[in-house]
């Protein structure tokens, strides 16, 4: 290292002398993704080579994303288990639990068909999963437009779709676009809610996420919750960083 080099010894560098325009961009080829392969699992999921150091996801194809769980040697009481995220979006609750070391899989329509709890066929299978005691926390962040307060007789916009009275299952008068989203809504949660009955069966841990004005506090299911046990807790999105404040409820179940 200290020696110095001859002149011979050094490589000779040699520059490109095509020219181009100032300002434009050198074009590459673009980057391949460096997701690892998968193989095929139980019932159809994609379930990510297994990795001691690493939170990955592997989200390609229909069946739920898989979150590998990372220094898992600090959950041993969990391994084996899992965490279920439905409605999951864009799944950062499951990112965030295999990161602290507890395997997740998200659920979320926008996966594809195999995710869409408006089939039965998918709600048995998350059903089957909870009877299968691999599942230790149960996350529902129930789609709440349909339920939402932001759309009034205020002449500025579009009618509400529901009341909080003999209305909460949707206006008698409703047709087309608007009565097709108020059964979609509740075909949601009545599935939902039958996820949740087997989640108090298996003693499972859950937890419901809607905004604090959400109509879906109101419904029979959800009061019957309550007086079971299940608790609401209120958090502020800007509490994890958001700037915008939106007051949630998190109904909570056999959690201490």
């Amino acid at each position: 290292r200290t020696q110095p080099r001859s002149k011979a010894a050094v490589p000779h560098i040699t520059r490109s002398t095509t020219e181009r325009p100032m300002g434009d961009k050198l074009k590459s080829p673009p980057v391949r993704g460096t997701c690892p392969p998968t193989t095929r699992g139980a019932q159809g999921v994609r379930l990510a080579p297994r990795k001691r150091n690493t939170a990955h996801l592997d989200h390609r194809g229909p069946a739920p994303c898989w979150f590998e769980a990372a220094l898992r040697s600090k959950r041993a009481h969990l391994c084996g288990k899992k965490v279920l995220e439905l409605y999951a979006g864009s799944a950062r609750l499951s990112r965030a639990f295999a990161a602290q070391g507890v395997s997740a899989e998200a659920w979320d329509v926008d996966y594809g068909s195999e995710n869409d709890l408006l089939k039965e066929v998918n709600v048995q299978r998350v059903l089957r999963e909870l009877r299968s005691g691999r599942v230790c926390f149960l996350w529902l962040a129930v789609p709440c437009s349909s339920w939402s307060r932001a759309r009034r007789n205020d002449g500025r916009g579009p009618g509400p779709l529901r009341d909080d009275g003999v209305s909460l299952w949707g206006f008698d008068h409703l047709e087309g676009k608007d009565l097709a989203k108020v059964q979609e809504a509740n075909r949601l949660v009545k599935n939902s809610c039958r996820i949740i009955r087997e989640a108090i069966t298996m003693f499972i841990p859950w937890v419901v996420e809607n905004p604090k004005t959400s109509r879906l506090w109101l419904i029979p299911q959800m009061q019957r919750f309550i007086r079971q046990g299940a608790f609401q807790n209120e958090v502020h999105f800007c509490q994890v960083g958001e700037k915008w404040r939106k007051a949630t409820f998190l109904l909570a179940w056999n959690l201490s």
